[in-house]
């Protein structure tokens, strides 16, 4: 029997755009699949608009549960998922009718626990008419720690969130998502990296994020800087416990910088409600130069500088960066500021 893929769907008031993600799922090449629609207390008309897909196709599943929030949506789903292999996929979202077929086709082909595709950002529907966009035609075959790697290279963002990924579902039995938290895949994807004995990623454009105004993760709030940093600092003391230094020291210069600019983010609003936001942040780089397990000692010197000239320090790191864009790429001893 082929195998079965589950494809779990977060819902939450998402009326104008789900029918177009659900019905890109249902174009699947790929058949033997299974659905789960998640209804995450959904005051709109998502959860009748779940209800009738269900009826329309007997692999479509349907969850209508109090609102947790989106790791508690993908947590259900994830528990009565029955397939050998789970992938998540918004649900304002789009996928490309060979989404699965593909990436379960690179896993089975690779022996892979995770097979990971491109994504395209899109605001229009039309804009996903545009065809034969360039891509890089890269494939990727890596082991646990070089696909961890990636978490800090230009693949960054495909290998952090969590859809775009199809995933062996055992990978999942003692790992899921934190409930309450924003970044909600910066606390979860490197744990499951760790675990795959071997990750596959194509450069193929599979799936469709739809980049919305309002959306949560355009906001800037309290919540969102604690719970960055908390991810981060928790990935760090993953690496430091597994005795992977290079990547405990990676996780700490990306802490150093996210601090840093949420830093200058914040003094350029300048309000008296950011007092908290700051003293926060303060606390944290403070904490972070006092413990680092950083050893180049030119990264220390600029840690212990940015104390009391944050400001300055990551507008000079800003001003490196866009020359950097401008006028060619990092060497390699350059990059490790970054």
């Amino acid at each position: 029997m082929p195998e079965l893929v589950s494809i779990v769907v977060p819902v939450y008031n998402v009326e104008d755009y789900l029918s177009r993600c659900v019905e890109s799922l249902l174009r699947q090449t790929y058949s033997s699949i299974e659905i789960i629609l998640v209804d995450d207390g959904s005051t709109d008309s998502s959860g009748s608009i779940c209800d009738t897909f269900a009826k329309i196709d007997k692999r479509v599943k349907v969850i209508h549960k109090p609102n947790g929030g989106l790791s508690d949506a993908r947590n259900s789903g994830l528990q009565v998922a029955r397939g050998g292999f789970v992938t998540f996929v918004d649900g304002d979202d789009v996928v490309s009718e060979k989404y699965v077929e593909t990436l379960l086709e690179n896993a089975q082909r690779f022996e892979a626990d995770i097979s990971i595709c491109n994504f395209r950002r899109f605001h229009d529907e039309s804009e996903l008419l545009v065809r034969n966009r360039t891509v890089e035609p890269v494939m990727k075959v890596l082991n646990n720690v070089d696909a961890l790697l990636e978490l800090y290279g230009p693949l960054y963002v495909q290998f952090t969130v969590s859809w775009g990924k199809l995933y062996r579902r055992a990978l999942w039995e003692d790992v899921r998502f934190p409930v309450g938290k924003l970044h909600e895949d910066e606390f979860t994807t490197y744990k499951l990296l760790w675990k795959a004995r071997k990750v596959v990623y194509t450069g193929e454009e599979l799936y469709f994020y739809r980049q919305r105004s309002g959306s949560i993760m355009r906001s800037f709030d309290s919540k969102r800087i604690c719970d960055i940093v908390g991810a981060l600092k928790e990935r760090a003391q993953f690496f430091k416990e597994n005795n992977l230094k290079h990547l405990n020291e990676l996780t700490e210069k990306r802490l150093f910088w996210t601090i840093l600019a949420n830093l200058s983010k914040i003094s350029e609003k300048e309000t008296l409600a950011d007092g908290n936001q700051i003293r926060f942040l303060r606390k944290e780089l403070i904490n972070l130069v006092r413990h680092t397990s950083i050893r180049d000692p030119l990264f220390r010197l600029l840690m212990f500088l940015s104390v009391p000239f944050h400001n300055f320090v990551y507008r000079a790191y800003r001003v490196y960066n866009n020359l950097v864009l401008k006028f060619g790429s990092r060497n390699s001893k350059v990059r490790g500021l970054i």
